[in-house]
């Protein structure tokens, strides 16, 4: 957790993360990614990866604290009217 910490993570589930995407090239800079904002700790680690261009749209039915570049949608994920303020969201392309 000390190690987390000084790299600014919010967990060890970071490297889990890190580690999946070192070896899948899953998360590329400029990405637009919808993501469930729990564990909030991870959408830290995709935000440091998508780069400036990057953006997340992080999901959950509970607040989540601003961080920059996700934008919140407060609402259930598979609940039409998440669907709604998706679209909303004026994202035509979902990388991820």
């Amino acid at each position: 957790m000390q190690r987390a910490q000084k790299d600014g993570y919010r967990s060890r589930a970071a490297y889990k993360l890190l580690e999946i995407d070192e070896r899948d090239h899953l998360i590329k800079p400029g990405m637009v990614v919808v993501t469930w904002a729990r564990p909030r700790r991870l959408v830290s680690v995709v935000v440091s990866k998508l780069g400036e261009h990057g953006r997340i749209i992080a999901l959950d039915l509970l607040p989540l604290n601003p961080l920059p570049r996700v934008e919140f949608i407060q609402e259930i994920f598979a609940k039409t009217a998440c669907w709604r303020k998706l679209k909303k969201t004026g994202r035509t392309q979902i990388d991820l």
